[in-house]
């Protein structure tokens, strides 16, 4: 739809041409128009350099069609007076913060309705605008507020990322799969949840060192210094899938470094809106990127690429010092797939063939609708290891995780993945590919709900299966 839903046309005063020829004006109807103009907020949102493209909306609906939990909530829920994702924004607009607190957080980030809006508006950064100032002005929840506080400090943030480990060992099984959490029984429903790891990814690299594998002769990458930036998730929850990156770069003849000092790019305390903190692990970040020497930095998470290469240009966007030193290092960053494809150009000869597995592929929503990625992944899968690769229907839709949201609204969460497993399971395939470990914990957890044989995995573990000639 192209143009709003709500044009009038407004010709004036009744006119008529029927006496003698003549033209007459209100001989018919009304011989005056009055136009009362409304405010209602308008004016000071022009005034407001962070929301007024918010006033170039036409109310064409088009942003409440493709937004996933709306589709679960629907109508007033997800909104005051406006509803969908624009009118979380006309909410705080028209209404105030405190109309708006409650519903903003229905926002799961997936940055759909930006890609289909006409007038081109910023959607999800304007929700996320409306977000912190919800949390300036209200706070965030209690609880929240302290582990976001926590967390924001390299040190502290690592003792209580091993305290909870160690708590989630006592509900996990041998698999780190925890089935029921007795405190908040909902989050499970429909879902299992991953226990954070016991030995995350960076004492893993201390205690072992690199993985030893044998070199890929096509690689072009061979010899080059990489430098390995996994994000929080990876490192913390699933270092498997980190391991899988290291020892691909391995094989491609990489000089691999893994920087200790790297903790987390802030993506999580900006999502909640917390811009303090997050800006405080935004400037650690930046600051670790600085000091690595290599030709280039590695990241399997597309989330955090997002965050560093596009959040951050927010976050920074009133201190420009700190805004190019971002952009600098957000230059630097690479992701894994299209460094695979595009840089290490591997032969498909340097692997072992397997013929009859199917795979289909999942679009992370910062993959596909922030970074425009997706491409090199799906050539890994059917290109380089020759894999039948079935799409499966609304392969870009979010899979309901979205960071917090999932745990705040795990029934809204489960629905729409829910969707996501069903799209998946119609294709047939034996494995759920995608590029974010974010989205691969939700499948995970939704696939082991349902019993299903299907496995979920990040493509540099097709990879490194394939390098192992692991049984599949």
């Amino acid at each position: 739809q192209k143009i709003t839903s709500y044009v009038s046309f407004i010709t004036g005063p009744s006119r008529s041409a029927d006496i003698e020829l003549a033209l007459a004006v209100g001989v018919h109807g009304p011989k005056e128009v009055h136009i009362v103009l409304l405010d209602n907020g308008r004016w000071a949102t022009r005034e407001d350099p962070d929301l007024t493209e918010a006033l170039h909306c036409i109310r064409c609906g088009a942003c409440s069609n493709v937004c996933p939990p709306y589709q679960i909530v629907g109508g007033h829920v997800f909104g005051h007076i406006y509803t969908g994702p624009i009118g979380l924004i006309m909410t705080a607009m028209h209404h105030g913060l405190e109309n708006a607190a409650g519903p903003q957080s229905l926002c799961v980030s997936c940055n759909a309705c930006e890609t289909v809006c006409p007038a081109e508006i910023p959607i999800p950064k304007l929700i996320l605008d409306v977000r912190a100032r919800v949390v300036d002005e209200f706070g965030l929840p209690r609880v929240k507020e302290m582990g976001v506080a926590r967390w924001s400090d390299p040190k502290s943030g690592g003792r209580w990322a091993g305290i909870a480990a160690r708590a989630a060992g006592l509900l996990s099984d041998e698999k780190g799969v925890i089935r029921r959490l007795p405190m908040m029984p909902e989050a499970t429903v429909n879902r299992t949840l991953t226990a954070p790891a016991r030995h995350p990814l960076r004492e893993r690299i201390r205690r072992n060192g690199q993985p030893t594998v044998a070199h890929l002769s096509s690689s072009k990458a061979a010899g080059m210094r990489v430098a390995y930036f996994p994000g929080c998730l990876i490192d913390r929850v699933m270092p498997e899938m980190g391991e899988a990156v290291l020892k691909v770069l391995e094989a491609c003849g990489c000089d691999v470094y893994f920087p200790q000092d790297q903790h987390c790019c802030g993506l999580i305390a900006l999502n909640v809106g917390d811009r303090t903190h997050g800006r405080q692990m935004a400037e650690q970040t930046i600051r670790m990127l600085e000091a690595i020497e290599a030709d280039v930095v590695i990241t399997n998470s597309t989330s955090c690429l997002a965050a560093i290469a596009q959040d951050y240009q927010s976050l920074f966007a009133h201190d420009e010092v700190w805004r190019v030193r971002a952009a600098t290092q957000a230059a630097r960053l690479t992701e894994f797939s299209a460094f695979i494809m595009n840089v290490a150009q591997l032969d498909p000869g340097d692997l072992p063939r397997k013929d009859g597995i199917s795979v289909t592929y999942h679009d992370a929503c910062q993959s596909a609708n922030a970074l425009g990625l997706g491409d090199a992944s799906r050539a890994i899968v059917s290109e380089l290891l020759g894999y039948e690769l079935r799409e499966m229907e609304d392969s870009r839709v979010c899979c309901g995780f979205g960071g917090s949201f999932s745990m705040d609204y795990p029934q809204v969460s489960t629905a729409i993945l829910g969707k996501k497993l069903t799209n998946a399971a119609e294709t047939g395939a034996r494995i759920v590919v995608a590029d974010n470990p974010g989205c691969l914990m939700q499948i995970r957890g939704g696939l082991n709900a349902r019993g299903s044989d299907m496995r979920a995995l990040h493509v540099a573990e097709l990879l490194a299966e394939r390098l192992d000639n692991h049984k599949i």
